[in-house]
Parts: C-alpha cells; sequence; structure tokens
C-alpha cells in the first residue's frame, strides 16, 4: 500500500513550491522512462482508502465495532444527517499520513540521536529499568509515560528534527460551532493526534531499549550528512535510510547485526 511513498515524500517540497515543473517531471518520468508508478503512492493509497470505504458501507461487519471508520460513519450532526464521504476518507487518509510518516521519521531520528549520544541512551535505559516490572516484564503504561528522561530525550529529538513545516497548518477559514463550542477563524490549530502519538512512541522506544543498545555504524552510509532532513515539509532523512548496530542489552548474547 504504501509501496512509492518515500518518492512522493520527497518531491513534495518541490511540488509545493514548483508545482508545475514537478508536473513536467511526472510526464517526463513516467512516458519518456516508462516508469508508470513514478509518484503514484498518494494516489494509489487515496484509491485504496475509497475501496475500502466503500467495502465497509456495503458490509459494515467487516469493520470493527470501535474503529474510527465506524465510528464516522455512524456519527450524526445535529440535522440527523451523515457525515459526507469524502470528508471521512480525508480523516481516514489523514490518520495514515500521521502514523505511517510522522511517527516512523520521529522514531527513527529518536533512535539515532541516541546511537549518536550513548550516554544519554543510558540513562533513559537506567530510568526504564528502574520503573516497576509488570506481568509482561514492561514497566506499566502509566510510568513509562511519565519517565521524564525519556520524555525530554523524545521532546528534545522532535525539536532538532522538526515534523512540520507549518505548511499544513489546521485552520479554521471561518467561525464555526461545534455542539455549542465556538472555534474562531484563523490560526493555526494543534493536531489532536500528538498526545497519542507521544505516548505511542513512549512505549515503543522502551520496549527496544529494555532489549537492545543502538550504537552508530560505522561501516554503513549513515552518518551526520545522510541524516540531515531533507526539509521539514519532507522530513526524510536525505540518504532516506538509517542503518544502525543493534545488540543485546547487558551482553546477553554475542549476536549483533544491523538494522
Amino acid at each position: 500500500m504504501f509501496q512509492g511513498w518515500e518518492d512522493c515524500e520527497v518531491w513534495a517540497p518541490l511540488g509545493f513550491n514548483f508545482p508545475i515543473f514537478l508536473s513536467l517531471v511526472k510526464f517526463f518520468v513516467r512516458h519518456v522512462r516508462n516508469d508508470k508508478g513514478f509518484l503514484t503512492g498518494e494516489e494509489r493509497l487515496k484509491q485504496w482508502t475509497s475501496a475500502q470505504l466503500a467495502l465497509a458501507v456495503d458490509e459494515p461487519g467487516k469493520s470493527g465495532e470501535e474503529s474510527l471508520l465506524r465510528q464516522l460513519l455512524e456519527v450524526k450532526t445535529k440535522e440527523h444527517v451523515s457525515l459526507p464521504i469524502d470528508e471521512i476518507a480525508e480523516e481516514i487518509l489523514d490518520n495514515f499520513f500521521a502514523a505511517q510518516s510522522v511517527v516512523t521519521n520521529a522514531l527513527t531520528f529518536l533512535l539515532w540521536d541516541l546511537a549518536c549520544h550513548p550516554g544519554w541512551q543510558s540513562k533513559v535505559r537506567r530510568e526504564l529499568q528502574s520503573l516497576p516490572a509488570q506481568g509482561d516484564g514492561l514497566p506499566s503504561f502509566a510510568d513509562i509515560d511519565a519517565a521524564s528522561i525519556l520524555d525530554a530525550c523524545l521532546r528534545e529529538s522532535s525539536r532538532i528534527h522538526p515534523l512540520s513545516s507549518g505548511r499544513a497548518e489546521r485552520v479554521v477559514p471561518t467561525t464555526k460551532a461545534y455542539d455549542q463550542v465556538i472555534v474562531p477563524a484563523g490560526g493555526a490549530r494543534v493536531c489532536l493526534g500528538i498526545p497519542f502519538a507521544l505516548v505511542q512512541m513512549k512505549l515503543l522506544i522502551a520496549f527496544l531499549l529494555l532489549e537492545f543498545e543502538f550504537h552508530e555504524d560505522k561501516t554503513s552510509a549513515t552518518n551526520v550528512w545522510s541524516m540531515r532532513q531533507l526539509g521539514t515539509q519532507s522530513a526524510l532523512p536525505q540518504g532516506l535510510r538509517c542503518d544502525l548496530f543493534v545488540r543485546l542489552v547487558n551482553g546477553r548474547s554475542k549476536r549483533e547485526e544491523k538494522s
């Protein structure tokens, strides 16, 4: 589903600033070089979303009762009117973009930063190891979320490697009322998914750091220069990959590998 999405991310800043030029590039690559799939990732994702949405409408049992899609399909306005299908599709797409792009990039840069700063990686690991373990061997959801050093490292990594240029602001064009709550026109709105994304990343990083150590791989092409961002509209690293040297914590295994 996400095949070719990296190309879309790389070319996004050019498309934003020079849409006509990007259209010419698409035409050349697709027709002259006969690469029909060039920069079609976004189009294919929209088509996939529309197909899944149509399936959910025709066969309600295919989507879980607690899923976002099911809730959007069942919600009614004060006039008892269902949301337009195109609005639901855009909402689902927005969630795909946030989950696949923003969270993945944030985790990539956080692991890179911790690999480059082993002292801070050790501090985060010791903080997590000091937390009471639950039945699954991991700290509780609440304890991980409240871990101050982990939180500070995650936020600092996001500050150094910003994942939004501000061009995709959530702006209300006109003053509107939602369930008697007035939302004034203008001004950027904070993404509602930020708290969930932060907790999601904390839980994954906690699991990884309790099991593995991450180090720079001096034999790979990944370095400070390749990890510079293409931009903040497309926040991917310039090298389009991040190779790290990974090994189990406390030398429990001599097995070492690249990731």
